[in-house]
Order: C-alpha cells, then structure tokens, then sequence
C-alpha cells in the first residue's frame, strides 16, 4: 500500500497531467475549513459524491488521532456515532473512504490494544 505522501504525489501528477494549466483552468473551486474539532490537527481522506467527508483530528498536539465525519456542515467525531461497547474496538482513530451509501472504513484500536481496520454501516432512521 502506497504511503500517503506518495498517494498524494501520484495524485498531483495525474490531475497535472489531464488538468489545464493554471492560467486556463476550466474548473473553479472553494475551500472550506473543517476544523478540527477542538484539537490541533486534522486530516481529510476520502469524500462521497455527498460531499461527506471522512479522515481523522489530533486533540492535543502529540495526542491521539481520531476518526471524523463532515456531513452537512457540521463536524462529528466517529467514536460519538457509534456504541464500541457492542463491537471489539476501543477508538475509532482515522477514517480513510466513505461510499455513497454512507459506509466508512478505516482504522481503529481494538480492546486488546491491536489496530485493525474496521467497516462503520449505517443504520436507516426507525420509522
């Protein structure tokens, strides 16, 4: 698996390469901001055709990594959206892809003290 800055290099060298120089760009774009909930440092990963957006926040500089979804303008920690008391997780701590459907993977510590890869599934509203 490829590390993240080689990911990102591979990246910027393909949109060079299909994208129009700067000067006759035919895409315009905006930045959002999306903070990092309190901490220090914050991530982006993946994005779904939603514009939700997963990756992970520092809360103290040098602290813990945890995983985040932006959804709608609003900022949610991982591990507040789901029970690990149910699941052998202890922290979900970076989410790396969300699918149109909602479902996000990435990487989280186990009870044991392990890291594994993990699979979030939503759950439809009860009616």
């Amino acid at each position: 698996m490829a590390s993240r800055p080689a990911f990102a290099l591979s990246l910027a060298l393909a949109l060079h390469a299909v994208m129009p120089s700067a000067s006759h760009a035919a895409f315009s774009y905006t930045v959002t901001d999306l903070g990092t909930l309190g901490g220090t440092d914050s991530s982006a990963s993946g994005v779904n055709d939603y514009g939700q957006v997963v990756g992970s926040y520092q809360s103290l500089s040098g602290g813990p990594q945890y995983g985040f979804l932006y959804a709608g303008g609003v900022r949610y920690d991982l591990n507040t959206l789901v029970d690990l008391s149910d699941s052998n997780f202890s922290h979900l701590s970076d989410a790396t892809a969300i699918s149109s459907n909602g479902y996000i993977v990435g990487i989280g510590t186990t009870t044991g003290g392990s890291t594994h890869a993990f699979l979030l599934t939503p759950i439809p509203p009860s009616s």
